[in-house]
């Protein structure tokens, strides 16, 4: 007896228009110098860094990309967004640089309960 495969539907690939591998491979190298870390959460993609150096600088900016639920979460594409928002100043200002230099597990913690929808 012979099986019969049912052809798949055709789901038309969903691409982001504003994705460019260039630029995203750019700010990937740009965020690795400035110590960006990432959140991946369920349908969003958190991006952290400190914003000043020193013994006083206690701010971590927080830029957020969330996925839309009738698309499809890519991380890459959610990574990119992150940054793009982070160095065009699209972020906001939480004082959590204590928690991002002595227990970065905590802070991921924080970012996932703060930003998990």
């Amino acid at each position: 007896m012979f099986r019969v495969n049912k052809p798949k539907p055709y789901k038309v690939p969903v691409t982001n228009p504003n994705f460019d591998k260039q630029d995203y491979k750019d700010m990937k190298l740009l965020a690795k110098e400035d110590d960006v870390r990432f959140v991946v959460l369920n349908n969003a993609v958190v991006a952290y860094t400190k914003t000043t150096v020193g013994i006083g600088g206690r701010m971590i900016a927080v830029a957020v990309a969330y996925c839309a639920p009738e698309d499809d979460f890519k991380k890459k594409i959610g990574k990119y967004q992150a940054l793009l928002k982070m160095y065009n100043h699209e972020y906001v200002q939480l004082p959590l640089a204590y928690e991002f230099d002595n227990d970065p597990f905590l802070l991921e913690d924080i970012l996932t309960h703060m930003f998990d929808l």
